[in-house]
């Protein structure tokens, strides 16, 4: 829905109406203030696109249609405003992502083999989807400077199983001391001045001022400066905004390329777009920013954004790497918890062989699986890396997370509790007890409609929900039908 009680200030007004023109803010301003549907990226590793419609159509009524030239996008007709609130939705089936918002992982293009930096990533919607486009290969950086956006941000890497990814928590300017060149492709969803995202926040309003913006533009140049040093030579930089000022897109990236060896390269889009500034008023920018991509929000039905393609030609004198700061990620070798595979196969019936195509660290008494060709040998304090597969406890017994329920649900044969009717799928997603056969006994793995939720504890009748305490929060509507 557009935001059609809060006005459009005279200080947007006067900026877009003199960098553009009066009708094309005017064309602006009627987009801001009128209805505008969702779109969802559904997680392919999970499931397909085709099946995750049938379920929420049958169970939700809401239709869906696929997005021409974005694999695994649905565009949503959904009267009532429940996408957000579905159970596929927490377990991580889908992200709903705004179909400009998935953009610049398409233009970064990253392969399973690589290394990878997403500098600004919370929520994560850019970096499950650098994930999920990785295959949950290779090694991808999440970086977020906030402390408190980086717990949305490992909230949703967890909601998605991303076990390719490891969460840091650094101001971007920081990250050469810890990187310097080590990235095959860099990601810089730079925070801006929103005038393309206006429809959805529409505060934006109340704060924007060329003097906000201009200060914006001078993070973001040291944000994409720090990005060409991270980045190796031959390799891959995005720089996008949501915004639709040249002060925080194409300037930055002019000061760019006048001070550092990087070229801007071409690319396609399956949308619609306006090719870059080259002039702005009397000043001549560079003619390769032809070749960047602007998305204007009404001919696509979707966010502002910009978006440039570059590649570093050369590399450039060494900064200080603060090495004394640098840990290391000690895997656990696969022998010394072999046993807890056993131990699991006979409990759940998840075959050992499941287990050894991952690798495994040790953090705060738990363990952690992440993709096998994960490459962290150094790394700067980590706030998480990879999913929790489990603990052992004080009898000598392995106990499956929840998480690792989820992920391994498909493999799981054995001491299961089926699920199938509202009150006790409630109950178990409050994290609360609810009352199963007297013989049943131990951990058990819950599923509900034909995958696993997670596991809990049982005894004396009654099911202790293990259910993830951050996922305890969201608010789930559940469909009619359950049995």
């Amino acid at each position: 829905m557009g935001n059609k009680n809060i006005p459009v200030s005279s200080n947007i007004e006067e900026y877009l109406s003199a960098v553009y023109d009066k009708d094309w803010f005017n064309a602006y301003k009627e987009y801001i203030t009128g209805d505008h549907s969702e779109t969802i990226r559904v997680n392919d590793l999970r499931i397909s696109p085709e099946k995750l419609g049938e379920r929420l159509l049958r169970d939700y009524k809401i239709e869906t249609t696929p997005l021409d030239g974005i694999g695994n996008a649905l565009r949503l007709e959904d009267p009532s405003n429940l996408a957000g609130k579905t159970l596929e939705h927490i377990m991580g089936l889908y992200y709903i992502q705004s179909l400009s918002s998935m953009i610049p992982p398409l233009v970064l293009d990253p392969q399973p083999t690589e290394q990878v930096l997403d500098m600004c990533s919370a929520p994560g919607s850019k970096s499950t989807m650098l994930s999920q486009m990785m295959r949950n290969r290779g090694t991808l950086i999440c970086n977020e400077a906030d402390y408190e956006r980086a717990k949305s941000l490992i909230f949703n890497i967890d909601r998605t199983h991303s076990l390719n990814a490891a969460v840091t928590n650094y101001k971007g300017e920081q990250l050469p001391h810890y990187f310097y060149s080590s990235f095959d492709k860099v990601l810089v969803d730079a925070p801006c001045s929103g005038l393309g995202i206006l429809h959805k926040k529409g505060e934006v309003s109340k704060w924007w001022n060329r003097n906000r913006m201009e200060a914006l533009a001078e993070t973001q140049y040291k944000l994409l400066v720090s990005a060409v040093k991270c980045c190796k030579p031959g390799g891959i930089i995005v720089y996008s905004t949501c915004t639709l000022t040249l002060e925080e897109n194409e300037k930055v990236v002019d000061r760019i390329l006048k001070r550092y060896p990087v070229e801007v390269l071409p690319f396609e889009l399956p949308v619609a777009s306006e090719n870059g500034f080259t002039v702005y008023g009397e000043e001549a920018l560079s003619p390769a920013l032809a070749q960047s991509q602007r998305m204007i929000p009404w001919q696509i039905n979707s966010e502002g954004f910009f978006v440039v393609k570059l590649r570093k030609t050369g590399e450039f004198e060494n900064p200080l790497v603060k090495e004394e700061k640098l840990e290391r990620i000690e895997f656990t070798p696969v022998n010394r918890i072999k046993k807890n595979f056993q131990i699991l196969e006979d409990y759940f019936g998840i075959p050992t062989d499941e287990f050894l195509k991952y690798k495994y660290m040790f953090r705060s008494g738990d363990y952690y699986f992440l993709n096998d060709d994960f490459t962290g040998a150094h790394l700067p304090k980590i706030l998480k890396a990879g999913s929790k597969l489990g603990a052992e406890d004080k009898y000598g017994n392995f106990i499956l997370s929840s998480a690792a329920a989820q992920f391994f649900g498909s493999s799981i044969t054995k001491n299961i509790i089926e699920i199938n009717n509202l009150h006790d799928l409630t109950v178990y997603m409050q994290g609360l007890s609810f009352k199963v056969p007297e013989e049943f006994k131990g951990y058990r793995a819950v599923k509900y409609k034909g995958f696993v939720l997670g596991t809990a504890a049982v005894s004396e009748g009654k099911a202790k929900s293990r259910f993830p305490r951050s996922f305890r929060t969201q608010r789930i509507q559940f469909p009619d039908d359950v049995a």
